[in-house]
């Protein structure tokens, strides 16, 4: 840790404060003058210790008028100073856990040096002056190819294929929110084009002239299979999905995924990531277009030799390197908040991927997939483990066939600690258990198993999976206890079931009747 002030009237060394607090709950932050009282406060948050502060100090805080210093310190009074060692006894372990990721999430954000803290107060000019964010970047190629977009051929209102999902619909009232975006991780530093919690407008907005493309099922009346299959329904307006598939040197495959989306409801376009040195593969396989080592787009559009009646439109790009982090890149060819990540040796069926979708949109700001794990404790290395085997428990879905939003592509690109990312390329693995880390220390929710289905087998695949190799779960294992140690804490979190969908395995007395999918 940097010093960003003095610590002239502080006790001691740096070196043997930060020891102390390190083993400390607890930090009396307090001091002959201004500078030393914020010392000692960011000197304990760096060291995830809970700040205690009498309130007649929180004015001396800095950017008190914008970070709520409650949510992750213990506040009190001068009268309170003969209690205090019983109040803070009291505290439960919910509450603590709770003031000490808070805490960590703000120095983090605000006070890792002194970069951050420049930044910081530039960004407190912004917020003054009423001024939104920029806009986060997206990932761009720099070739761009201008292609018309020809979608899926449908008669049905619910195969709308072209819905982009609208952006910055908060241009304006931003404003009635900077209190929430300060003290929330990831801050104020970019304004982004969607939000995964965004407010749900009430049912009567279905049915009492909304615009807003709702698709009640059965007009509003509700029904088995038969209706359920023409309409997303729900309290979310229709919308689309994107498919981002990570590949290496799997032509072959890749072919074959792209033609069973023929004819997917609600597919908008499918952006795959050629994560391989040299050759990209252009017009379904046939690899002609060679690549930069930078990021480029090396084709777009529909296949001219493709298979009559599939007319997917889809990109190929690139990253700036052979990484698995590609997988999280937000590019600028995805022009949807749900995106479905698919390895390129996993194949499902349109009813998977269209009843993991209607469950991903119940629960936008969780990771939503198909096959699932659990991270283990091990009592005798006292560390945490990648558990591999059938469990009535989860903590990860695996991002080889999961929806999540593209909000979550920013953070891990942009705002998650650059140590995890840089782990990942040292290992050529862990970048699913990196977005699992990333989504529940910002939701405190477990991910969601959608079907039973647990494991996919690929017998075309060969031996180049990077799965196959010896020391690939000791890897994963490495990887959740060091990001254990960037957050501070393991914030996956464990959940104990699956979603199906309503009538599965229903049995009909009206023969007329059919389940909302055949087999899922």
């Amino acid at each position: 840790m940097s010093e960003p002030f003095t610590d002239g009237d502080l006790p001691g060394s740096l070196d043997s404060r930060l020891s102390m607090l390190g083993n400390s709950t607890f930090a009396i932050v307090t001091g002959p003058n201004i500078p030393s009282v914020q010392t000692r406060l960011i000197e304990a948050l760096s060291q995830a210790t809970i700040p205690v502060v009498v309130t007649s100090e929180l004015h001396s805080l800095p950017f008190n008028d914008f970070i709520d210093w409650r949510l992750s310190c213990v506040v009190f009074t001068r009268s309170q100073l003969g209690i205090l060692p019983s109040i803070l006894k009291s505290m439960s372990d919910n509450d603590l856990m709770a003031l000490k990721r808070r805490g960590r999430d703000l120095f983090m954000q605000y006070f890792a040096n002194r970069d951050r803290i420049v930044e910081t107060s530039l960004e407190v000019l912004r917020s003054r002056v009423g001024l939104r964010a920029n806009p986060v970047p997206n990932y761009a190629t720099p070739y761009k190819k201008t292609i018309s977009h020809l979608g899926l051929s449908s008669n049905a209102d619910y195969l709308l294929n072209l819905r982009e999902s609208p952006e910055y619909l908060s241009n304006y009232s931003f404003l009635i929110k900077q209190h929430h975006i300060w003290n929330t991780f990831p801050g104020p530093f970019w304004a982004y084009p969607h939000d995964p919690d965004k407010a749900v407008l009430p049912s009567e907005a279905k049915f009492r002239g909304s615009e807003r493309g709702f698709r009640p099922i059965n007009f509003g009346k509700g029904g088995d299979g038969k209706f359920f299959r023409l309409a997303l329904g729900g309290d979310i307006e229709s919308e689309s999905f994107t498919i981002l598939i990570l590949t290496y040197k799997r032509e072959q495959l890749l072919m074959q995924m792209i033609k069973d989306f023929d004819k997917l409801p609600n597919l908008h376009s499918v952006v795959v990531v050629w994560n391989a040195p040299g050759e990209c593969v252009s017009q379904f396989g046939v690899a002609h277009h060679i690549c930069a080592h930078s990021s480029s787009q090396c084709w777009g559009g529909r296949n001219p030799n493709s298979t009559p009646g599939s007319s997917l439109f889809h990109y190929v790009v690139k990253g700036p390197k052979n990484s698995l982090n590609n997988r999280f890149l937000p590019y600028e060819e995805i022009k949807t908040e749900a995106v479905l990540s698919l390895d390129d040796d996993v194949f499902l069926t349109h009813e998977e991927i269209l009843l993991t979708f209607r469950v991903w949109r119940e629960n936008r700001e969780r990771i939503v997939g198909l096959p699932g794990r659990l991270h283990s404790w091990d009592p005798e290395s006292q560390s945490w483990f990648y558990n591999n085997y059938l469990s009535c428990e989860l903590s990860l879905v695996l991002t080889g066939a999961a929806f999540l939003h593209k909000y979550y592509f920013y953070l891990y690109t942009y705002s998650m600690p650059a140590l995890i990312r840089a782990r990942v390329d040292q290992f050529m693995n862990c970048e699913d258990i990196a977005i699992n880390f990333l989504v529940s220390h910002i939701t405190r929710k477990p991910p969601i198993k959608a079907t039973a289905k647990r494991t996919f087998y690929c017998a075309q695949c060969g031996e180049d999976s990077l799965w196959i190799d010896s020391s690939h779960l000791t890897e994963r294992s490495d990887c959740i206890n060091f990001f254990s140690q960037v957050y501070g804490y393991n914030p996956l979190m464990s959940t104990q079931y699956r979603a199906d969908s309503i009538l599965y395995r229903s049995v009909f007395a009206d023969p007329d009747m059919v389940a909302c999918f055949d087999k899922v």
